[in-house]
């Protein structure tokens, strides 16, 4: 009894959507593809509502139009044009490999470079810290350099036993 009442629901409901088609056009576009889906997954041969159904498509396409001069070809060119190192015939796979060898090995060149940089900076900064150092400890009467001597002396003693 369930069942033929859940029918007659989703009847009720078919029909007040195709007399409130207007309401669709308010949808956004994620639930207008939500309710398709719904009412496609929900549908037996003798349930489907292909009046509603072309009305949701009509206004999908108005918001979202599909390309309709698609042409495979010429997009499918661009794409090798792009991609041209993988689909040229004329390269022997050696060549292939040394091109994309090459490639690796510019952006490894690239990546030792920036690494090199930045170790060149910090030691930049630590060299100039220990000058600006030297230079403050001389200015208050420190001779840094006896200060670390004396230090040493003190602290590692090389005896022979």
């Amino acid at each position: 009894m369930s069942g033929k009442n859940n029918a007659n629901n989703q009847f009720s409901e078919q029909r007040q959507d195709t007399n409130h088609m207007g309401d669709i056009e308010s949808l956004t576009n994620i639930e207008i593809l939500d309710m398709l889906e719904k009412m496609m997954s929900d549908a037996t041969d003798n349930e489907v509502n292909a009046n509603l159904i072309e009305h949701c498509l009509e206004i999908l396409q108005k918001r979202a139009p599909v390309m309709e001069d698609y042409d495979e070809k010429s997009e499918m060119d661009k794409f090798r044009q792009r991609h041209s190192l993988i689909f040229d015939e004329s390269l022997g796979d050696a060549e292939v490999e040394s091109r994309s060898i090459l490639n690796v090995h510019s952006k490894k060149t690239a990546k030792n470079t920036k690494i090199l940089s930045r170790v060149a900076a910090i030691l930049a900064i630590i060299a100039g810290v220990a000058i600006l150092g030297t230079a403050t400890a001389s200015a208050f009467g420190i001779n840094i350099w006896e200060v670390i001597a004396s230090w040493t002396i003190e602290t590692f003693q090389f005896v022979r036993q």
